[in-house]
């Protein structure tokens, strides 16, 4: 039980850290880390939110 809110923890930064890449990505009209943004946001977040 503690581990998976542990992990669920850690999806949640990685969704914070993929949607914050987004956001500022698209306010500076620079794409060029677009790549790893789908990256934190796919292996990051769903990763981690399906193991919790």
């Amino acid at each position: 039980m503690k581990t998976g809110v542990s992990f669920l923890k850690i999806a949640a930064l990685y969704f914070l850290i993929g949607v914050g890449m987004g956001l500022t990505m698209e306010i500076i009209l620079d794409h060029r880390l677009a790549g790893a943004h789908a990256h934190i946001n796919l292996i990051g977040w769903f990763l981690w939110l399906s193991l919790g």
